[in-house]
């Protein structure tokens, strides 16, 4: 299994960073689904997405 890439979707994880910006409240919905700042698979979306999570 290594070198697979794991599946991803980089529109819904662009939708998920827009919704934060709009609402920060979902944050606490999202710590169980996405618990750590390295879940996004785009790196740009982690540098954006690890200081969310840290707010």
């Amino acid at each position: 299994m290594e070198g697979r890439i794991p599946p991803h979707n980089l529109e819904a994880e662009q939708s998920v960073l827009g919704s934060i910006l709009l609402d920060s409240d979902v944050m606490d919905e999202l710590d169980s689904f996405l618990p750590s700042p390295e879940a996004p698979h785009r790196d740009a979306h982690r540098k954006i997405y690890a200081p969310m999570q840290a707010l």
